[in-house]
């Protein structure tokens, strides 16, 4: 078929001179057409109307934002001084077939990755990824706004075919699910982390909720051991305490109630002892500190009075070094760590 290429027959198209195009080409209609030739114009003629038309949806739909400070646009967008500067772009993501020579005034003071690709279905944008994630990753840790742009970059336009963005589409895609993954997997880190702060704070507060429990248990022991009954004999005060403890504890009760576990010196207290006894309670008498050696926790002497049970004391258990009284007022040496109610004497 005769085709001839002319300058003056090219269709009219917005003006692209900022884009990688080359000039389109058209079919110089001549008088004498074949059926043929009519049938190749009108499909030409068709593909440059879809080019147009898709020239101008990209170069005024604007860039589009995936997530914050992350944009995806056209070449248009990437040279559109209001788009850069409204959204803050301060790095670009240039993804086409070939680039200009010289730097663009637009993008004097914005960092500019160029990954060249062909515009086609078969491109394994794949390849690209790590120094288009680490670029992006950089510019996320500064807050900076990112624009990621493609655009068909063949200088030559198939007419029998529409213009392909399966590139731009492609790559879009591809880093949108990249991005989702990142994002997945940061949040989950961080509710993990949010997890284990949790955890340790909950158990922070439990431990700080049981000792405020025990410190309140111990204030109303104590206030309640502090406002016990008084009982007087021969010039000292006693109480009785119905509260089982083991020795050690018994004694620390009575230390802060400002006296010591009983100490009986003669019969006569013995059977005042035995009165206030409604059960068996500790005595303060011991031999803790040196077997067969029996004292009071008051540090006064214990020879002045015994009051042992029958064949008491026996150590029978070995470790038997602290000393019971049963309501009849007879002593035995028992394990110390026995609960027993117990009598304070100051």
């Amino acid at each position: 078929m005769d085709v001839t290429i002319s300058e003056e027959s090219l269709l009219p198209l917005p003006s692209d001179q900022d884009c990688v195009f080359g000039p389109s080409t058209s079919i110089k209609k001549t008088k004498s057409l074949s059926p043929d030739t009519k049938a190749d114009i009108n499909a030409q003629e068709k593909g440059f109307q879809i080019l147009k038309k898709y020239r101008e949806r990209i170069k005024y739909s604007g860039m589009d934002q995936i997530i914050p400070n992350l944009f995806v646009g056209s070449l248009h967008d990437s040279l559109d001084d209001f788009q850069l500067t409204k959204y803050k772009i301060k790095r670009i993501v240039s993804i086409m077939t070939t680039f200009p020579q010289n730097d663009l005034p637009q993008h004097k003071n914005i960092k500019v990755l160029r990954i060249k690709i062909e515009d086609s279905s078969s491109e394994d944008v794949i390849n690209h990824f790590p120094p288009v994630c680490e670029f992006i990753h950089a510019a996320r840790l500064e807050n900076e706004a990112v624009l990621i742009h493609c655009f068909m970059g063949n200088t030559e336009y198939d007419y029998q075919e529409t213009p392909k963005v399966d590139c731009c589409d492609k790559m879009k895609d591809a880093i949108e699910v990249n991005t989702s993954k990142k994002i997945i997997e940061i949040e989950t880190k961080f509710m993990d982390k949010i997890k284990i702060i949790e955890n340790m704070m909950h158990d922070k507060i439990r431990r700080i909720e049981i000792r405020i429990e025990n410190d309140q248990k111990k204030r109303e022991k104590h206030f309640k051991l502090m406002t016990k009954k008084t009982n007087l004999f021969n010039g000292y005060e006693y109480i009785y305490v119905d509260e089982k403890a083991d020795w050690y504890s018994a004694q620390s009760n009575c230390v802060v109630w400002g006296g010591n576990l009983v100490s009986i010196h003669s019969e006569q207290e013995n059977e005042f002892v035995r009165r206030l006894n409604k059960n068996v309670i500790w005595s303060g008498l011991n031999d803790i500190q040196n077997e067969s050696v029996w004292v009071y926790s008051d540090g006064t002497s214990a020879r002045a009075f015994f009051n042992w049970k029958l064949n008491q004391p026996d150590n029978s258990e070995f470790n038997e070094n602290c000393v019971e009284i049963d309501n009849f007022g007879k002593m035995s040496d028992i394990f110390c760590f026995m609960s027993r109610n117990y009598i304070c004497k100051r």
